[in-house]
């Protein structure tokens, strides 16, 4: 189906109409974020998947994300949730500002302030299999549908096959029911999921992977990020921050995690930042694991 498809058949169900439906220029969560204007004039983000039973996990996550503004963390609200024959369609508030411009300072210092609000927001979305340490562990033995792909790495080149020798070696020594608990994880914090105006950081958007875990882990996700753009020096301190907060036990986990996540999307979808992402993913596994 396309989106005008499956708002046709949001007008058929619900009554609904969305005018001026254009695609947004970030985003790659399910079909894609798209921009609209709803009946009541408002501008929102619409996205749309392939699966009447997403709309069950949406309960849980708006649960979760009501929980965070009511802490007044930066998130966009949701709704309604709608739900037609072979789809569900998310509709998001649109906010000011432009997703994945250039980190700051400023920006940096600011999600590393809002991340402790995560901890013990715990109405959060389950995995649909295993423990968030077991999912950890999974995706650096075996891999995830999707993305963390070892066969990428292990037919990339012989040095992306012995970064991925190195990965899996960790998710051996890795016991799940070390990786703790405690909070909601967005589980894809990067730049592209930061909304900036004017210097300020105005939401975090795309929790749709979101999930109950450690909410550490999305500092080391933002500092790989950081990392693998070419700005250190913003990341060292998130880097600091997890140095002193995590065990060494678990903060090698994460890393070895979006090391491997970050270089198998690029040999799949950006050969050509490979070898930046190799750079940056030896790095950082020499630092810490």
């Amino acid at each position: 189906m396309s989106i005008h498809e499956v708002l046709a058949r949001v007008r058929d169900v619900h009554g609904l109409v969305f005018d001026e439906v254009h695609r947004a220029a970030e985003g790659q969560s399910g079909e894609g974020a798209w921009l609209a204007i709803d009946d009541d004039g408002r501008p929102v983000v619409v996205k749309w998947f392939p699966d009447e039973t997403v709309a069950q996990r949406y309960e849980i996550l708006l649960r979760a994300l009501a929980a965070l503004r009511a802490l007044r963390y930066p998130a966009p609200s949701y709704g309604p949730i709608l739900v037609v024959p072979g789809a569900t369609v998310a509709v998001q508030q649109r906010l000011p500002g432009r997703s994945g411009i250039p980190a700051t300072a400023h920006v940096v210092d600011r999600v590393l302030a809002i991340n402790e609000l995560q901890v013990g927001v715990t109405d959060a979305p389950l995995l649909d299999h295993g423990s968030w340490g077991e999912l950890i562990v999974h995706s650096l033995v075996v891999g995830e549908n999707g993305y963390c792909v070892h066969e990428s790495l292990r037919e990339w080149s012989p040095r992306s096959a012995a970064l991925l020798e190195r990965i899996e070696d960790v998710g051996a020594s890795t016991t799940p029911s070390a990786l703790p608990v405690t909070g909601v994880v967005h589980y894809d914090l990067h730049v592209g999921n930061l909304l900036v105006d004017d210097g300020s950081l105005v939401a975090v958007i795309d929790w749709e992977g979101a999930s109950l875990g450690d909410p550490r882990f999305d500092l080391v996700c933002f500092a790989q990020h950081l990392e693998g753009r070419g700005w250190s020096p913003l990341a060292v301190p998130a880097w600091a921050v997890l140095a002193a907060t995590m065990a060494p036990e678990v903060l090698r986990a994460y890393v070895a995690h979006v090391v491997l996540r970050l270089v198998d999307w690029q040999i799949r979808h950006q050969p050509s930042d490979v070898t930046n992402q190799l750079d940056t993913g030896e790095r950082l596994l020499n630092r810490y694991v």
